[in-house]
């Protein structure tokens, strides 16, 4: 879709961005709790531990607004992140 192009252009260099194909991945979209197209999911990276296998999904189909989520949430989880990455030094 359009939008998301937009969107992984406005996180570029910010947050990883991919998209699957799921006729052709229909297991691991399954997994993923995807049963929708267009479906967004966000998964926070923790460093060198596996992501939430979930991942939360955003319902919206406007990049600016995605984005302010994305990015929200993303500040929420620095000060535990930083905390996490101190404890780890």
């Amino acid at each position: 879709a359009p939008e998301f192009e937009v969107l992984a252009r406005m996180l570029k260099g910010r947050v990883l961005a991919g998209k699957m194909d799921c006729q052709a991945h229909q297991q691991t979209c399954r997994s993923a709790g995807i049963t929708a197209y267009p479906t967004l999911k966000f998964y926070l990276s923790q460093g060198t531990r596996k992501h939430e296998h979930g991942g939360e999904h955003i319902n919206s189909r406007d990049a600016d607004t995605i984005a302010d989520i994305i990015r929200h949430r993303i500040e929420q989880q620095l000060p535990r992140l930083h905390s996490t990455m101190k404890d780890e030094l």
